[in-house]
């Protein structure tokens, strides 16, 4: 393995450590029996402020569409999102947050906040800012490139 083989293998292996620890954090704190995936499709809701529709949500994801279908049927039977036909398309279908879902999607972000507050009292802001932009240019390209790829493999 040559050295730029060896950085960038080191640096995802810290990226998959770190996320392994923040979702064991995340678990702990989140509200009720809120898992993670259902904390995520209530964050992309609340984000986008439009709604959105199944297979979109699959997409953005990255898991199958029955996958997805299980989790917001578990939000939707607590009153977290709405799903109403789509009236453009009798087949389609629209998925919205509510304001339950809004209230207990706030709920966690206060509870994960204070969950990860003592990894910010002990490093500071200054590493996370640093880290920021240089993880956000990454995900943006491997996104792009996920999107790119999946294009090519149906002919578009």
């Amino acid at each position: 393995m040559n050295p730029s083989d060896q950085v960038f293998m080191s640096f995802f292996q810290e990226i998959f450590i770190l996320e392994h620890l923040a979702r064991n954090r995340m678990e702990q704190a989140l509200p009720g029996d809120m898992k993670v995936s259902h904390f995520t499709a209530l964050s992309y809701l609340a984000n986008k402020n439009t709604p959105s529709n199944p297979a979109e949500l699959a997409s953005a994801f990255q898991v199958s569409r029955p996958t997805m279908t299980n989790t917001l049927q578990k939000l939707e039977a607590k009153k977290y999102i709405s799903i109403s036909a789509d009236s453009e398309d009798g087949r389609g279908k629209h998925v919205a947050i509510t304001k339950g879902g809004r209230k207990v999607f706030n709920l966690a972000i206060q509870a994960l906040a204070h969950m990860f507050s003592d990894v910010e009292q002990n490093l500071g802001e200054e590493p996370f800012t640093q880290a920021l932009a240089p993880l956000r240019s990454i995900r943006e390209y491997m996104d792009a490139s996920r999107t790119a790829s999946a294009d090519n493999q149906k002919g578009i």
